[in-house]
């Protein structure tokens, strides 16, 4: 619900095939589109604490994206400081304190497992809290790059595509396709994988494909 009250926002793909984020006044029963993706599902919305308003979007169309829906909302404004503090990550905001000034950020990428920070908001200060695997560096691990082609009828199949080094020269690595769940609802993501990266560290590139459907 909106902190007004009179709306509730919710998920939907009314009219398209895309889920984007909508919202129902309750009041006269009039349903607006507040924001969908031609290609991809909204994967993600970031609430204030109140969970009243929503302030940013996510999309994963390949590499994770965000759009600002409300810049004029302090924790709109602290968010977006922190995706320009993070280029080449997925950001997320696990959870506040009850008064809204302090908050956890989890930041992660396809050869970052995960980096825990406080965030406080008055202060607009950002304090590291926690590595995961901190034992190994990020150039350690390989680079998941997106990948897209067309398929027999014509459609655009998405995926990813993680190299591994070929054991010789002028030699292509064997692959390895991790299929995922389905046959709807599920998807690969850009973001790290302990089976990925082992995958590829004895030798194995790797290929997923988010299938149609």
């Amino acid at each position: 619900f909106s902190a007004s009250g009179k709306y509730i926002y919710v998920f939907d793909n009314y009219t398209e095939d895309k889920t984007g984020l909508y919202k129902l006044n309750i009041e006269d029963f009039s349903y607006k589109k507040v924001f969908s993706d031609k290609k991809i599902d909204v994967t993600h919305v970031e609430l204030t604490e109140d969970g009243r308003t929503a302030y940013a979007i996510k999309i994963d169309d390949g590499y994770p994206a965000y759009l600002i829906l409300n810049k004029s909302i302090p924790e709109g404004a602290a968010f977006k400081e922190l995706l320009g503090a993070f280029p080449y990550s997925s950001v997320n905001i696990t959870s506040k304190t009850d008064d809204g000034k302090q908050m956890l950020v989890a930041v992660h990428s396809d050869v970052n497992p995960g980096t825990i920070y406080i965030y406080d908001f008055e202060a607009k200060k950002l304090e590291f809290l926690y590595q995961y695997h901190s034992e190994f560096q990020a150039k350690e691990f390989a680079q998941m790059e997106p990948i897209k082609f067309q398929s027999s009828d014509g459609l655009e199949i998405n995926g990813y595509f993680t190299s591994a080094k070929p054991s010789e020269k002028a030699k292509i690595a064997p692959t390895v396709v991790l299929v995922h769940g389905g046959p709807h609802g599920d998807r690969d993501l850009w973001q790290f994988s302990n089976q990925i990266q082992y995958l590829v560290k004895n030798g194995f590139s790797v290929l997923q494909i988010n299938y149609r459907g």
